[in-house]
């Protein structure tokens, strides 16, 4: 397997063990914050994305707070806020 592949194939399983199980947690604390489900979502997808991009330097400690670390961020560039404006 190409070196490319394999960096890829180990990306996407690390987002499988440490990403996925986190979506339903990262969406009730996201629609806490914007009260509105079709922000929460976009939040949520802001998110995952960050995170799939930046998988590769994550250490595998504490995904949840990771994630968070990686939505409030998200948070702050979307401006995104309670009850959504």
């Amino acid at each position: 397997m190409p070196e490319a592949a394999a960096d890829e194939a180990a990306a996407d399983t690390a987002f499988a063990k440490h990403v996925l199980p986190e979506i339903n947690v990262l969406f009730r604390v996201a629609r806490s914050i914007t009260r509105h489900d079709a922000d929460a979502e976009d939040l949520v997808q802001d998110t995952l994305l960050r995170a799939f991009r930046a998988i590769e330097r994550f250490d595998g400690r504490h995904p949840r707070a990771w994630l968070l670390t990686i939505m409030r961020n998200a948070l702050s560039d979307t401006g995104l806020s309670k009850g959504g404006t």
